[in-house]
């Protein structure tokens, strides 16, 4: 499921995020994730694409602000983040579209420019951030770097 912090709220909107993105997608979903593939390797359904080829997707909500996409590189419980994972492609959601872009993009890029120890603000690209009593660590990659990045209207 996509949580962002952990909270009721933000748990809810995630779920919420996956509900909408299953009733959009329905008929290229294969299956939903278990929850250990969830929780382990990061992705919510597996889908059929067009062509036949299968592909995991990851869904997240409320991850991108001005232009910068906020990317999960160590979990709240101190494990390997959803950048990460096993999904193929994460999916965005933003009001009006879906912005699905490669996981393995974004893993690749923040491999290249992620300082480890230097940790910034909101919306500082390719630094950490973390949140107060949390493992989690977050960095930010300018959406201007992601070169996958695909839009499908609601």
């Amino acid at each position: 499921m996509a949580y962002i912090r952990n909270s009721s709220t933000n748990k809810i909107k995630g779920r919420q995020a996956e509900i909408a993105f299953a009733k959009q997608f329905k008929y290229c979903i294969i299956r939903e994730s278990t929850e250990q593939e969830d929780i382990k390797q990061h992705w919510d359904y597996l889908i059929r694409c067009n062509n036949g080829v299968e592909r995991k997707v990851d869904v997240k909500t409320g991850n991108i602000r001005d232009s910068i996409l906020r990317c999960e590189v160590t979990n709240r419980m101190g494990r390997k983040g959803w950048v990460k994972g096993l999904a193929d492609y994460i999916a965005y959601e933003q009001e009006d579209y879906w912005l699905f872009v490669k996981r393995e993009e974004l893993e690749a890029l923040i491999k290249k420019n992620y300082r480890k120890n230097n940790l910034g603000y909101w919306n500082d690209p390719y630094k950490g951030w973390h949140q107060h009593g949390s493992k989690a660590i977050m960095t930010f990659v300018p959406l201007s770097d992601v070169t996958t990045a695909v839009q499908v209207k609601k």
